[in-house]
Parts: structure tokens; C-alpha cells; sequence
């Protein structure tokens, strides 16, 4: 088959390594684009993280607040 396109070894080893680097390229670029999106995530998930820690605090803070001005 290779004959019927005119192509030697040589001509097929380098389509398949210029194949086989692309697709290694590729699934680079897509592992670091996901990898940017998870890092978005968890440093939302850490912002909202630390929002309810200080809310808890305050709510936390509330009764003694309360038994204060009655003292």
C-alpha cells in the first residue's frame, strides 16, 4: 500500500511520529486546561470556605455577646 502513495519506510515512521507527538501535545494542553479549572474551583471552595468559618465565628461569638449585656 505504502508503494500505491509513494511513501517509503522512512516517510510512514516520520507521518506516525509527527502523529504521536501531536496527540501527546494535545493531551498536554487538555490536562492543563483542567488543571486551571480545578485550581478556579478550589480557590472558590476556599473563599467560600473561609466565609463560613467567620460566620460560624460570629455566631459563635453571639451568646456571650448576649450574656455580656445582661451581666
Amino acid at each position: 500500500m505504502t508503494e500505491q502513495l509513494g511513501l517509503n519506510a522512512a516517510d510512514v515512521a516520520l507521518i506516525v511520529g509527527i502523529t504521536q507527538c501531536s496527540l501527546i501535545f494535545y493531551g498536554l494542553k487538555r490536562m492543563e486546561q483542567t488543571g486551571q479549572r480545578r485550581d478556579k474551583q478550589l480557590d472558590q471552595q476556599d473563599r467560600k470556605f473561609a466565609e463560613l468559618v467567620a460566620e460560624n465565628h460570629l455566631q459563635n461569638r453571639a451568646p456571650e455577646r448576649l450574656l455580656e449585656r445582661t451581666a
